[in-house]
């Protein structure tokens, strides 16, 4: 009787030290490796190049971003929300990475509403979503403080592996608008 009370407070004991120690290691990493990031897929979609790290870090005044995202696209069109997705995840690091510097709105522009107008007015293309006269945005406009502005009217999904580059180059080029070019 003894010897089954021990065995039965040795496996208790050893139950609450595992959870006493899952939950520290999960404390742990969380703290010290939540901004560490891995990427397994196999064409590497969610590293980004050092180039667009030192572009992001070297961005000196704000440069807004507004992503348009028609969410009746995605239902009708499924590969364009894992594409939102995707995009939504990179600028979202991008954020980070620029300390601030990069800000970014999303919209969905429903039909025959203000944010709509307001997509059309940024330059943002339309797709029909149905013989209704609806349409779906899926684009993004960027400015800097002195208003020059890039657009992307129409995130085309045969670009997708271009997307880092695409993003990036706007940022730069809105982020060095008074440096000099050198040249004839």
């Amino acid at each position: 009787m003894k010897s089954m009370f021990n065995k039965s407070i040795y496996v208790w004991g050893a139950i609450i030290s595992a959870i006493i120690i899952v939950i520290s290691l999960n404390s742990l990493v969380g703290t010290y490796l939540s901004s560490q990031r891995i990427d397994l897929t196999q064409e590497k979609l969610y590293t980004i190049a050092d180039g667009t790290i030192e572009t992001l870090k070297s961005i000196d005044e704000p440069i807004k971003i507004k992503v348009y995202y028609s969410q009746k696209l995605g239902e009708n069109y499924p590969p364009f929300k894992l594409y939102y997705e995707r995009l939504r995840t990179l600028l979202k690091r991008y954020q980070e990475i620029s300390g601030g510097k990069l800000i970014v709105s999303f919209y969905n522009p429903e039909p025959y509403s203000e944010v709509e107008e307001r997509a059309i007015a940024d330059y943002i293309r339309g797709i029909p979503l149905n013989e209704h006269g609806e349409y779906g945005y899926f684009g993004l406009v960027a400015n800097n403080i002195i208003d020059d502005i890039e657009v992307m009217p129409f995130m085309d999904l045969d670009r997708d592996q271009f997307l880092e580059y695409d993003i990036t180059s706007r940022i730069f080029s809105l982020a060095n608008y008074n440096k000099p070019v050198v040249g004839f």
